[in-house]
Formats: structure tokens, sequence, C-alpha cells
């Protein structure tokens, strides 16, 4: 847990590879300050996703489905690994996703909300946390605006 807690962005790609991802973190919370600073943009998703940023299927298209398919990478990064979805109705895992508001020239972040199995947007844009939700949401608002205008 040290050197995972002491390593550069290279040494946690190097542990990453060796150990599978991050083998060490009990609860959310630890993922949440593993993952967040490791994932600054889409090209660092990419990193830990494995994907090719060059990749053209995830480079080919409207604009609004290649931010699509961007975010996409972008949530698959910010899932702990081994992480499975359990949409079944009687469930209480919590699926986030930051919701904005339309400010005339864009979108801005407004906030971040669940729903257990309920899901008023798209079910692969869901994330783990409340904190990287809002994160992903500011982060990435760039993608959000060209996926939704």
């Amino acid at each position: 847990m040290q050197a995972y807690k002491e390593a550069d962005e290279g040494g946690l790609i190097t542990l990453n590879n060796l150990f599978g991802g991050s083998p060490f973190y009990t609860n959310i919370k630890e993922w949440e300050d593993y993952i967040i600073p490791l994932v600054p943009s889409f090209e660092a998703a990419c990193r830990i996703t494995g994907d090719d940023p060059q990749d053209m299927e995830l480079n080919s298209g409207t604009s609004d489905e290649i931010a699509y398919k961007q975010l996409k990478v972008v949530i698959e990064a910010f899932l702990p690994p081994g992480w499975e979805w359990d949409w079944s109705p009687n469930n209480n895992q919590q699926k986030w996703a930051p919701y904005f508001v339309h400010t005339g020239s864009g979108f801005r972040f407004l906030v971040s909300d669940y729903a257990l199995t309920l899901t008023t947007g798209g079910s692969r844009l869901r994330l783990c946390s409340k904190r990287i939700s809002d994160y992903v949401g500011t982060q990435f608002l760039d993608h959000y605006n060209r996926f939704l205008l």
C-alpha cells in the first residue's frame, strides 16, 4: 500500500501492470484517493484502460459520437478493478452521474446525483461514487458539452 501512496504516475502505471490495478484499496474512499490524481485527461484514462487515444474508433464519427466513445473510456478508467454493476431491482448500489445546466454558451456542471436501479440518462456513463462523479463532471466538461450539444 505504501508503494501506491508514494508512487508518481509512472510508478503507479508500473504497479498497475504488475498487480493488475490497485489491489490494495479496501473502500471507495481509498479508490477515489488513488484514481482521481491519475486521470486528468482522456489520454490518461486511455493509459489506465489500455486504449490508444489515437485509435480511429475513438476518434471517428460526429462530434457527439466521438465525445460519447471517449466518455465511455473515461468512465471505465474510474471504475475499480472487477467492478460489476448490479441492475437488479432490490439492490442498494448507488449509480452516480453528473448533471449540467445550460448557460447559453454551453453546459456547466451543476451537481452529481444517483439512482439505484432507475436511470434517467445513459447507464454506460454512471460512476461508482459522488466524488468521482463530481470530478468527472468538471474535469471532462468539454467532452460532456460535445456529447450533449
